[in-house]
């Protein structure tokens, strides 16, 4: 099919965001080992009532703060979505996009 809405919907819209997902994919999987391997959850502690705040400058660069507990928080969310993500996937995670994105040391893993 050369249909050239079609052809322009899959390279300017499809493509893209498959390369998206999968990256991001491969950055959250990076993140929830470095949290794992690095110890920084016994370093949070316990913060039940999202109290303790991070001070990683997100005062002067207009992010919201983030605190220990929110940290934990989201490390868990993302832990969950791989999760999530992982039980429907092929062991290196590429069927999430499957025939949309080309197999390249990029995707290597």
């Amino acid at each position: 099919m050369n249909d050239p809405q079609v052809v322009k919907f899959c390279n300017e819209g499809l493509r893209p965001v498959a390369d998206k997902l999968v990256d991001a994919l491969y950055a959250a999987t990076a993140l929830v080992q470095s949290y794992d391997a690095t110890g920084v959850s016994a370093k949070l502690g316990d913060d039940p009532t999202f109290s303790t705040i991070i001070d990683d400058g997100s005062l002067a660069d207009g992010r919201p703060q983030i605190s220990a507990g929110g940290v934990k928080l989201t490390v868990e969310n993302i832990r969950g979505l791989l999760a999530q993500l992982n039980s429907t996937q092929t062991e290196s995670g590429l069927s999430l996009a499957a025939g949309v994105i080309s197999i390249s040391p990029r995707y290597a893993g």
